[in-house]
């Protein structure tokens, strides 16, 4: 029924196999983000399993639409303004869908207790977040998606971007597998 956006370093992990954010983080305070990001991303960090920062276009992950409601023409798009992609349903009125904002694969060879965090802004929300926007893993050599939680929404909506907290991703130690953005409305 509205926006959801996910903000760069989907999976950025350290050496602690810890996924890590090195940009600044928006404080819950500020009323609304800067409309205009800093256009030179961060560097990809020399320890990471995987990185998208998102500054400048949907990087590699594609969209997969499953339902596009009457009028839709994409569900995910890349919004250089905030540097992020966004989803949203609308089109004159709120229109039923479900996407899916899939990464490439990768492997987590060596990785000892993985974690997924990145941040996220949800605006003009119609019911709770966490039913709107999920967070889906895949092994690649597996046909079915799971669902991991995301640890922490936005208490409000708002363009503000919040750290999605860590995503467990140990049960995927030493696999090679995909991470998906699902937006449902």
């Amino acid at each position: 029924d509205g926006d959801g956006t996910f903000n760069g370093e989907e999976s950025d992990v350290d050496d602690d196999d810890n996924i890590a954010d090195d940009t600044p983080l928006e404080m819950p305070d500020e009323p609304t983000p800067d409309p205009t990001p800093d256009p030179t991303p961060d560097p990809t960090p020399s320890d990471a399993y995987f990185y998208e920062s998102f500054t400048n276009g949907q990087g590699a992950f594609t969209t997969n639409d499953v339902t596009l409601g009457d009028g839709l023409t994409y569900v995910w798009k890349h919004d250089a303004s905030y540097a992020c992609m966004k989803a949203s349903a609308y089109s004159g009125s709120a229109k039923a869908s479900e996407s899916w904002l899939i990464s490439p694969e990768f492997s987590l060879a060596g990785a000892t207790s993985p974690v997924l965090s990145f941040d996220h802004a949800i605006n003009h929300s119609k019911g709770t977040a966490a039913e709107a926007l999920t967070l889906w893993v895949k092994e690649s050599t597996a046909t079915e998606w799971t669902q991991v939680t995301i640890p922490s929404y936005p208490a409000s909506d708002s363009w503000t971007f919040y750290p999605a907290g860590s995503a467990d991703l140990s049960a995927y130690v030493n696999k090679t597998i995909q991470i998906a953005f699902k937006y449902t409305s």
